[in-house]
This record gives structure tokens, sequence and C-alpha cells, in this order.
């Protein structure tokens, strides 16, 4: 009896091994982003300055990716272990404030009208470790926990002062990093994933206004984002 049990078990290895797919996944997903922390700092022509907190403003943002995943296989067979990935992206965020923090006083943005909008057009890359992958009665699962870094061209949006005041853009570079967790099911190829991360990260946006005045955007980032993601596994 033991013999044959050895016997079942050792034949049945190899076929469960050959089901469970390595991963080399093309995954596209929408993110929802906690919005970031802007302080401005405007210089008048006269050289003189002022530091303004924005305050109040959306509590939340959208990122898109599209990302390409590899690893935890041996030979074409499924293994815990190693994992990367890489991709691209797109964010916008609406940081239109209600008010502003001067320091020695806090007043109402009167033009809540004008939309001011940051965007993000960066590049990702990870890191991390996948578990091996289990199958269920959805198909094959498995957890990842990944450190993530995105970088690349960012632009900002703050409201011109002056009687009729109006929105001017500038741009900079963004970065940003952080752990990230995911949960990856995967039937029959087709694949579905949820993502939460904690991103920390800092912008600088240089904006030139009418009349000579230059503005300064600080965009920090630090906080949860939570995403969905679904694609093809290769």
């Amino acid at each position: 009896m033991r013999l044959r049990l050895i016997v079942l078990c050792a034949a049945a290895l190899p076929a469960m091994a050959a089901e469970l797919g390595p991963v080399s996944d093309l995954r596209l997903g929408v993110t929802v982003q906690m919005s970031p922390t802007v302080t401005e700092n405007v210089s008048s022509p006269g050289n003189a300055s002022k530091n303004y907190g924005w305050e109040d403003g959306k509590i939340w943002g959208l990122r898109y990716d599209i990302s390409y995943y590899e690893g935890m296989s041996r030979r074409g067979r499924a293994l815990a272990g190693f994992l990367w990935g890489a991709g691209i992206s797109f964010a916008d965020t609406d940081i239109t404030p209600d008010a502003y923090d001067t320091g020695s006083g806090t007043y109402d943005n009167s033009r809540t009208d004008l939309t001011l909008h940051y965007r993000q057009y960066g590049v990702m890359g990870a890191v991390g470790w996948g578990s091996m992958p289990s199958i269920n009665s959805l198909g094959e699962l498995h957890w990842e926990a990944l450190a993530v870094g995105r970088g690349g061209y960012a632009t900002a949006q703050t409201i011109n002062p002056g009687v009729d005041p109006t929105a001017s853009t500038g741009n900079g570079a963004f970065w940003e990093m952080g752990p990230q967790a995911s949960v990856v099911l995967c039937d029959d190829s087709y694949l579905v994933a949820l993502n939460l991360a904690w991103l920390y990260g800092q912008s600088k946006i240089d904006i030139s206004e009418p009349d000579n005045y230059e503005s300064q955007l600080t965009i920090l980032r630090n906080g949860l984002e939570a995403g969905l993601m679904v694609g093809y596994r290769f």
C-alpha cells in the first residue's frame, strides 16, 4: 500500500508541474492614488517671494499602467522565487485647492472653477518575490511582494495672479518608489491582479507666469494606493 501511494504521488507531481505555468504576464491596470501634498513658492518681479501650502483639494487621483512581469520559473515549470517587472504609466490628479495656507493665515481659493492638473508620464521597474502558484476552483493563484520605482516627466498647473486669473502650466521630473503586495489569479491564460502599495516620491515643477512672476510647485507623494489589473499569461 505504501509503495503504491509513493508511485501515485510520483506520477502526479510532473502532471501538476505541467499544469502550473510560470509567470510571463502582460498586465493593464488602473490604480487609485492618494493625492499628493502641494506647496508653492511664488517670486514676484521685485524678487520678493511667498510660500503657500495648498489645502483641502481632491483626496485621490488615477494612474494607468501597462506592465510586463516575468519570473518564478525554471525549465518551463513554475517555482517560488525572483520576480521582475517593467512598464509605462500615466497618472492624472486634480490638485485644485480649496484654500491656501500662507503661514500667517489661511484664505479660500476664489477660483475653484479653474481645474488644476498634475500629470505624470513615466516608466516603471519592479523586483521582488513571487510565491509558488497553487490550483483552486478558480484557477492558478499566487502572491507577490515587490519593490516598485517610477520616474519620468511631469506637468502641473497653478493659478496666475491678477484680476482675471487663468491657469499656467509648467513641467519637470518626478520619481517615486515603495513596496507593493499583489494577489494574482490566472485562468485559461487570462488573469486579474489586485495591488496594494505605499508610495513615496517628489516632483518640482517650474512655472513661468504673466508679468514676470515665477512659481515653483513642490509635489510630495506619500500615501496608499490600490489597483486592479487584467492581462494575459503567455
